[in-house]
């Protein structure tokens, strides 16, 4: 699949799978200099791209595990949603969940984005739905 994508400034960055097999892409940072993220901080971080993506897709923006698990950045609104009808700069909103500052710096792995199929609905408004045993949720 072929994806439109412009880079907006010099030292943007494509999204690249890493490793074969991936199923995300990693995102780089688009910045001038070190950006810092104090404890309990989010920063916008761009990451210097826009995309066209075809009707019937999304963009998800989700956490690195590494940069989770070491460093306690995520993604603040994980997943972050990217709609088809976008053509702004991806920016990825990180949260930095530990004590000790964290420095974001040009061209650093900040996120990862997968690309996948939505389906446009319809609702069909009924007086029953299926019974089953599954009556609570929580979400």
């Amino acid at each position: 699949m072929k994806v439109k994508i412009k880079l907006l400034f010099p030292g943007s960055i494509l999204p690249e799978y890493m490793k074969g097999g991936d199923s995300a892409m990693d995102l780089f940072a688009c910045l001038n200099r070190h950006e810092a993220i104090r404890s309990g901080e989010r920063r916008i971080i761009p990451c210097g791209v826009a995309i066209e993506l075809p009707v019937g897709y999304c963009l998800f923006i989700i956490p690195r595990s590494g940069l989770a698990v070491k460093h306690g950045i995520t993604v603040h609104n994980s997943p972050g949603m990217v709609d088809a009808n976008y053509r702004g700069e991806i920016r990825v909103i990180l949260h930095n969940s530990m004590r000790e500052t964290f420095q974001v710096f040009p061209g650093a792995r900040i996120a990862q984005a997968i690309i996948m199929p939505v389906p446009t609905i319809e609702w069909d408004v009924v007086d029953e739905i299926a019974p089953n045993e599954r009556e609570t949720v929580y979400v």
